[in-house]
């Protein structure tokens, strides 16, 4: 009987808390991977209990997940933190399942907050870590002493490397108090248009962060029914939730320093007004590129869920992958290009062909996006009645 992995190509090695490979699951039953260009990417497995390899994957421990088209790049590298063991009890068939779960390697940033004085001690922290330059050697020092090696010795994340800066990306200018680590790199990647990743080398055992520049295969990748490379689209559209920002930086009631920033609407032509609390800082560039940043996330919303076909011209994983800007033709006359900014595949082990891979395409999400933001959103209140104070 052939396993999972042979029928469809996509193959699961585990790993140890150590970050050594310890085996292959390829019974498993159902995959599914929600890949993430600039976020914190998901996976979930279910393997038969009665499985020798049920037991190869334990707390601490991850996988990487290699497709069809690569066996030396993976889809995904991440860590277990999840399991849910189920027995449904049928008599003759107790349907015992092992299921895991859990987050790509990126979960490392969200365990971390921005300090303000990162190699201080915590009883010596100052106002704010002032960083600005190019976005990539900005997210990459965040990185790098908040959670990398460059970091004191208890906030190292085991294994973490940050690569060679490449100084790519606008200019950008942060100023970090207490933020979660993770939703910074998503804050920063989606106002200037850089993805990121953290993926796990299984020859090496080390983990790093890099940074990942969209590739413009608009001219290359044309998905569209009519050449036999898309079986089905769905397209949805929504005004900005923001065109004008007005940024509040430091002082009182009329002494208060304002700044403004305009991103307008052109399809739906109206003028959203959101109100910005930067008391943080008095630096006029510093407010602008606040408000700039902030519109960024919350300019009109589109959303293209595909679900492409594979032809021997064009390949997801082969051809286009996460992150790549590609065209598609969603009706007569109506063409898209954005980016690829997540991929969900799900993989039914059972099945020769049961592989459904959908991506989607569009602009980035608001702070909706960001990993840590529903435990947060219970504060909103509180929090806005503060920034509005005078």
């Amino acid at each position: 009987m052939a396993s999972s992995s042979d029928r469809t190509g996509y193959n699961v090695l585990v790993r140890d808390p150590a970050g050594q490979v310890v085996g292959t699951i390829d019974t498993w039953t159902k995959l599914t991977l929600v890949l993430k260009w600039a976020g914190l990417s998901t996976w979930a497995l279910e393997v038969d209990a009665g499985s020798s390899q049920a037991g190869r994957l334990v707390p601490g421990g991850g996988l990487y997940v290699y497709g069809p088209t690569s066996s030396t790049t993976p889809l995904l590298t991440g860590l277990m933190r999840g399991l849910v063991r189920a027995d449904r009890g049928t008599t003759g068939d107790p349907g015992r399942t092992f299921a895991p779960t859990g987050y790509g390697d990126e979960w490392e940033l969200l365990t971390r907050l921005c300090r303000p004085t990162p190699l201080a001690a915590v009883t010596a922290q100052g106002d704010t870590h002032n960083v600005s330059g190019p976005a990539e050697t900005v997210l990459k020092q965040l990185v790098a002493l908040n959670a990398g090696q460059g970091a004191v010795a208890e906030r190292r994340v085991p294994r973490l490397d940050v690569a060679p800066d490449l100084g790519r990306g606008r200019a950008v200018a942060v100023r970090e108090r207490y933020a979660n680590l993770l939703d910074e790199c998503v804050r920063i990647g989606q106002a200037v248009g850089l993805g990121f990743s953290v993926v796990d080398n299984p020859d090496t055992r080390r983990l790093t962060f890099d940074v990942t520049p969209p590739r413009d295969l608009t001219a290359a990748v044309h998905l569209s029914r009519a050449a036999g490379t898309l079986r089905s689209s769905s397209y949805s559209a929504a005004g900005a939730t923001g065109t004008d920002a007005l940024v509040g930086g430091q002082g009182q009631g009329a002494a208060r320093t304002m700044a403004t920033a305009s991103s307008p609407d052109p399809v739906w032509q109206r003028r959203v007004e959101v109100y910005l609390d930067r008391r943080d800082t008095n630096v006029l560039q510093e407010l602008v590129d606040a408000g700039t940043d902030a519109l960024a996330v919350a300019l009109a919303d589109s959303s293209l869920k595909l679900a492409p076909m594979d032809t021997p011209q064009v390949a997801f994983g082969r051809d286009y992958r996460l992150g790549d800007r590609v065209s598609v033709d969603v009706d007569e006359g109506i063409t898209v290009s954005d980016v690829v900014r997540s991929v969900t595949i799900v993989v039914d082990g059972t099945a020769d062909a049961g592989v459904t891979v959908t991506p989607d395409v569009g602009p980035p999400g608001g702070t909706d996006a960001l990993p840590s933001t529903s435990a947060i959103r219970k504060l909103a209140t509180r929090v806005n009645q503060l920034e509005r104070r005078p």
